[in-house]
């Protein structure tokens, strides 16, 4: 690899943001002086995330049972934070039973989900 090809893509890390203005100038000056050096790789970016924080904190099955009782109301969408969703199944009585039926079934599947996007509770 020629040295103009290292300083391309030395510049192609800097306009990516993984390498700083600086680092482009310390290692082009490197490169150009005859001290070939690699350029520098990125550094993976190590992220802890605990089951815990996947998981609601809402109950499946009061989820359950407040859409079999109050389902037609849309109060099963209130507790899990779909708040306008749950407006629009109050103001049309769940879609007349059949909204009500379908998010019967996607909370007896497990496939419902809270307002974050997390599986409820089991």
């Amino acid at each position: 690899m020629s040295v103009a090809d290292k300083i391309r893509e030395m510049a192609e890390l800097r306009e990516q943001g993984l390498i700083s203005e600086a680092e482009f100038q310390a290692e082009k000056d490197k490169l150009l002086a005859g001290g070939a050096a690699e350029p520098p790789q990125p550094q993976p970016v190590t992220v802890n995330v605990s089951n815990q924080s996947n998981v609601s904190d809402k109950e499946w099955l009061i989820c359950l049972l407040l859409n079999f009782f109050l389902g037609y109301l849309g109060i099963h969408r209130f507790y899990s934070g779909h708040i306008v969703i749950g407006v629009v199944q109050l103001c049309t009585f769940g879609m007349c039973g059949l909204w009500t039926l379908i998010d019967f079934i996607l909370i007896l599947i497990g496939s419902y989900t809270d307002a974050h996007g997390r599986p409820l509770k089991r």
